[in-house]
């Protein structure tokens, strides 16, 4: 009976023995499976973290990308902007100094142009005073004169105030010796000299009716002086006037 008990109760044991392993083994399967379950589960969590990672990051990129790229096209508006307005700046100056230029080159045209034409009539009404003169100082005919001083007296008005009255019938009366080396004699030389006294101050203030009908006066007497001295020896300009216009 003791070994019959003994037996009963060793089969009990290893009955016991064997539930409990099963039981162990089974525990053991439960938190493999559970391990596996969490390490899979991990396995989920860290990929889909990293998707979301990634995920962000390149949505970070993108958006970095953007700010870079608006920032480049703000930049380069801008910088195409102040091109722009410095290219219009500059073309704006180029104008004006053109206009300028223009400007400057016309007025010194019309300037020039003024000048030629005021030279231009000097020179015309200098011509004719002078050819007026040439005709009083060989006739002494005072409407040559009088037509010199009203063309002076324009020329002064234009402001040709350096144009001088040029009467010279003392020249003329010296070269109207058949003789030239005859003007070279002592009374000659002293009515030269009086008619050139009288011809300067006339030439000096020709506005001056005293100092024309001084100049007048010496030169008939001059003129008779040398006629009377000497004779046929010389020619009175007067007397050849026939091809003078008066």
């Amino acid at each position: 009976m003791e070994a019959e008990s003994a037996l009963e109760m060793e089969k009990v044991k290893v009955t016991q023995e064997l539930a409990n392993g099963k039981i162990l083994a089974q525990k053991t399967a439960v938190e493999h499976s559970e391990q596996a379950v969490a390490a899979e589960a991990k396995a989920e969590s860290d990929k889909k973290a990293n998707v979301e990672k990634q995920a962000s990051e390149k949505k970070a990129a993108e958006e970095k990308s953007k700010v870079e790229s608006e920032k480049k096209a703000a930049e380069a508006a801008t910088k195409a902007a102040e091109e722009k307005k410095a290219a219009e700046s500059m073309a704006k100056i180029k104008a004006e100094k053109a206009v300028a230029a223009k400007a400057k080159t016309d007025a010194e045209a019309k300037v020039l142009a003024e000048k030629k034409e005021k030279e231009s009539k000097k020179s015309g009404l200098v011509e004719k005073m002078n050819k007026e003169l040439e005709q009083f100082s060989v006739t002494l005919n005072k409407k040559h004169f009088d037509a010199a001083v009203q063309i002076h007296e324009e020329l002064k008005n234009d402001g040709f105030e350096d144009i001088l009255m040029k009467v010279h019938t003392n020249d003329i009366y010296k070269k109207s010796f058949t003789f030239p080396q005859i003007a070279h004699n002592d009374f000659a030389v002293d009515q030269f000299e009086s008619l050139a006294v009288a011809e300067q101050n006339l030439n000096n203030d020709p506005n001056s009716d005293n100092q024309f009908d001084q100049f007048l006066k010496t030169a008939d007497e001059v003129a008779s002086n040398l006629k009377d001295r000497y004779k046929d020896q010389w020619v009175d300009p007067k007397d050849d006037r026939a091809a003078i216009t008066e």
